[in-house]
């Protein structure tokens, strides 16, 4: 039996992702050490390693070793981080966050579906691909994209050009929106989070817009907040599978009810490690688990999801090339862009009128 090629192919990709994230990191903490005289540096090690990565991505002979291996750390060890993250959130508060932000994203998520069929509609645009834009824009990113695409029968190009034009628009938000969260909102890190989790597309996306908030103003909450609310956004799916299915009544799927596996297993590994966060809570209020050692997991729990966050934007930065961009055309990249700022405008607006 021969050996498959795809594991040997990851090791490069891995390997160079790894390097980026370890370099990002000592130079995050040399630069707010030395530069800032800060413990948490403005220049975090996420957005350092993305950074990186989009840098040496633009060689296609580097791609061509590290392709495999890159896209194994910004889906699987990306996705690991996001898991780790759920260790950091207890019921009380996630409970309390998800009160606030559910309002919100109901509205974030009209605007920005009605917009983006709108705008799709002018531009002539398949109604297909239509609500394949809007549902990537309005729900989860890429993950919507790739769940809904067999129901609306889209094409295979268009699904393409949906994918890289969440993946951009996503990108622009996580390097941008965090410092203009804390313009508008300060030392309200919930608020700031909400304003991540409504507007950034893909999950990882807001993760990392979380994390740079985070390592660049020095408040933690932010990261918490967003990854709660785009939660929120994500079991959206739940209902969106089913009820694509029957709009789109296909032969194929036959009259009957989606499998719910289109929901990322991540999803699911994150609740539990919001449910272990918490029994381990109870364990320490009762007196079964020494206080010190729940510190210590929680502890590695934060520094391990961070480094494998970092390796994730290392290999999503790899996995770009600027090169490709003027393939995707103006029509799908403009409705994406449309229905993104409406989004924003709309999150912002609801924010400011509740908060002041």
């Amino acid at each position: 039996m021969t050996a498959s090629p795809a594991a040997p192919g990851r090791l490069p990709g891995v390997a160079l992702a790894l390097v980026i994230a370890t370099l990002a990191t000592a130079f995050s903490a040399l630069v707010g050490r030395v530069v800032f005289g800060m413990a948490h540096s403005p220049v975090g090690p996420v957005l350092l390693a993305l950074l990186c990565g989009l840098a040496i991505g633009q060689s296609d002979t580097l791609r061509r070793y590290t392709s495999t291996g890159a896209e194994f750390a910004s889906s699987v060890l990306l996705r690991l981080g996001i898991v780790l993250v759920g260790l950091k959130l207890s019921f009380a508060s996630s409970a309390e966050i998800a009160l606030r932000a559910l309002p919100l994203v109901a509205v974030c998520f009209v605007v920005a579906c009605g917009t983006a069929l709108l705008l799709a509609r002018l531009a002539g645009m398949r109604r297909e691909f239509a609500l394949l834009m809007a549902i990537g824009t309005s729900v989860c990113g890429c993950t919507a994209i790739v769940a809904v695409s067999p129901l609306l029968r889209a094409r295979s190009e268009e699904t393409g050009y949906a994918l890289a034009c969440v993946v951009l628009v996503g990108m622009t938000g996580m390097l941008v929106y965090p410092w203009l969260a804390f313009s508008a909102f300060g030392s309200d890190f919930v608020a700031a989070g909400l304003l991540l989790g409504t507007t950034i597309h893909d999950t990882s996306q807001v993760v990392g817009a979380g994390l740079v908030y985070e390592q660049a103003f020095g408040n933690s909450g932010a990261l918490a907040a967003a990854t709660v609310t785009k939660l929120l956004r994500n079991l959206t799916l739940v209902l969106l599978l089913p009820a694509l299915a029957l709009w789109s009544r296909r032969e194929a799927v036959g009259g009957a009810t989606p499998r719910f596996a289109a929901i990322p297993p991540f999803i699911v590994w994150f609740m539990g490690m919001v449910l272990l966060r918490n029994l381990g809570d109870w364990a320490v209020t009762v007196g079964v688990l020494p206080p010190r050692t729940w510190l210590h997991v929680g502890q590695w729990a934060a520094l391990s999801s961070e480094f494998a966050l970092t390796i994730g934007m290392a290999g999503v930065g790899l996995g770009i090339c600027f090169r490709r961009l003027p393939q995707l055309g103006w029509r799908p990249f403009g409705v994406a862009v449309g229905a993104a700022l409406a989004m924003f405008a709309t999150s912002w607006s609801v924010l400011h009128s509740t908060v002041r």
